[in-house]
């Protein structure tokens, strides 16, 4: 018990002063100690799940854009005449949105939740857009048929939030 005692004690030493996971290399043995993680320490099992390894969390999307405009650059992906207001008629009219990151979206589907009114609470449409994940821009044309307030809310294929955008639709 004694040779024991002195073992778990320069084990539990070691394992602060240098916070590395140990275990000797043979029964009994004065060996040296191997720095490879063991995949049982007392008999608890250790398990790294990497299942989620690739999806992303909204925090990678910090600095997306929703643009609201009249066309969009299809090689650089710049917005023209971006606006937040737009005129139609009274027969409808289209804007282009531009969603835009300064990284690859991780995704092959984007979807497009559209709300209106003051507080955004009345449901108009649900948009299914598909992308390759390396992209980092994308735009379709939307028609507006009605004035009013409209507010478009942006997730990946995982219904991870990406960013929304806000626009104003009034009719001539």
């Amino acid at each position: 018990m004694k040779k024991f005692a002195s073992k778990f004690y320069f084990v539990l030493i070691f394992l602060v002063m240098c916070s590395f996971s140990l275990f000797s290399q043979g029964k009994g043995s004065d060996a040296p100690a191997n720095t490879t993680p063991p995949s049982d320490v007392n008999n608890k099992k250790t398990v790294i799940n990497n299942s989620n390894s690739d999806k992303v969390t909204s925090d990678y999307y910090i600095g997306s854009s929703v643009v609201f405009c009249e066309g969009v650059n299809e090689t650089t992906g710049e917005a023209k005449t971006p606006a937040s207001v737009f005129t139609i008629s009274s027969a409808g009219g289209f804007v282009y949105v531009l969603i835009k990151h300064s990284k690859p979206f991780k995704t092959t589907e984007m979807i497009v939740d559209i709300w209106k009114g003051n507080d955004y609470a009345d449901f108009v449409d649900t948009k299914y857009i598909t992308i390759e994940d390396n992209w980092q821009f994308t735009y379709f044309k939307y028609t507006f048929k009605d004035a009013g307030k409209y507010k478009f809310s942006v997730f990946n294929k995982d219904q991870t939030f990406i960013e929304a955008g806000y626009v104003t639709v009034e009719v001539e």
